[in-house]
């Protein structure tokens, strides 16, 4: 019998400690607090409607717009492309429910926290939904973004709520980049043009080969103009009639077809004659082709840069100039 008991009494204890062990899990201040903390700035359903995203931080303001199902920068009369996926990162980063718990309610403290109408270093308007013609759409999201606290976290409060939250800082890396960064600055953009395509590379060098250094035999030896063709699965000069390094010709042709710019220019005409230093043209396998025509070095060394079939002009950086002007010479 005596062991019969110690065996139920053992078992009670066993019980009541794992109800106790439960009970801490359940109603621990701390899992109850970090659920309470779990938030989203925007709904999933709020943020595939926004249509109108503006951002101002340290690098001033910037303002997207959502037209015909794509993000664009509209500027001095021209609507340019804007990368959608860093677009999408952005909603989704707003979106998702992370841990900002509350910090504060009071006035004085939205002032303190930097997070006062006047007082926030950072603000996020997002718009969308339907509304009348001539009526701008309702704000989806107002957000103020104020100071970090001590460990790295950034406070926020939407504009029309008195609650002060804090939460990761990531967000403060869109609103502080400059405009550029949103652009979508490929020249080639979608067009999912691969090596294998392009049949013949026609090049008419800038005045300078800024792919090579002052004195380069390289740089020296580079005609002014020349043309590459696929021949027998390989490449050769044409004029020549000189085999080339297929492997380098085909990184050479991906360089021109991943190739961007540093910004587009929104006063420059694509038609401008002034954009005929130096040209490529690939001709493809459907008998289409795509041409680059770049103008004149400025004092930084940047040229314009036009591409067929776009509306823009892009800003080159010299570094890119000499990646995509090369002379049969680098390709051997």
């Amino acid at each position: 019998m005596d062991y019969k008991k110690k065996v139920i009494v053992l078992a009670a204890v066993c019980g009541a400690l794992a109800l106790v062990y439960a009970g801490t899990i359940v109603f621990s201040a701390e899992r109850r607090a970090s659920r309470s903390a779990a938030f989203a700035w925007l709904s999933k359903d709020a943020a595939a409607q926004a249509d109108k995203i503006t951002l101002r931080g340290s690098e001033g303001e910037t303002e997207l717009h959502k037209i015909g199902g794509a993000w664009v920068i509209s500027k001095e009369g021209n609507d340019y492309p804007v990368k959608q996926e860093r677009v999408d990162d952005f909603l989704a980063l707003l979106s998702e429910k992370k841990a900002y718990p509350v910090q504060a309610r009071s006035e004085s403290a939205q002032e303190a926290l930097g997070v006062s109408e006047a007082a926030a270093e950072g603000r996020i308007v997002i718009r969308g939904g339907s509304a009348p013609e001539g009526i701008e759409k309702p704000a989806l999201l107002e957000l103020l973004v104020g100071n970090y606290d001590a460990a790295g976290a950034l406070y926020f409060r939407r504009a029309a709520d008195k609650e002060i939250r804090s939460g990761e800082s990531t967000v403060k890396s869109y609103l502080d980049s400059q405009e550029s960064s949103w652009y979508n600055l490929a020249l080639f953009p979608g067009a999912k043009l691969t090596p294998q395509v392009v049949q013949r590379i026609q090049v008419t060098m800038p005045p300078k080969d800024e792919s090579a250094d002052e004195g380069d035999a390289a740089a020296a030896a580079t005609p002014a103009e020349f043309t590459l063709a696929r021949q027998n699965g390989g490449w050769v000069r044409e004029d020549t009639g000189e085999t080339l390094d297929t492997a380098k010709v085909d990184s050479y042709l991906r360089a021109i077809l991943d190739a961007s710019g540093e910004d587009f220019d929104p006063k420059g005409i694509p038609s401008d004659p002034s954009l005929n230093e130096g040209r490529i043209v690939l001709s493809l396998g459907d008998n289409s082709s795509r041409t680059i025509r770049i103008g004149p070095k400025d004092e930084q060394g940047k040229r314009n840069a036009s591409v067929s079939g776009s509306g823009f002009v892009y800003r080159l950086a010299s570094w890119t100039v000499g990646r995509i002007f090369k002379g049969p010479e680098d390709l051997k």
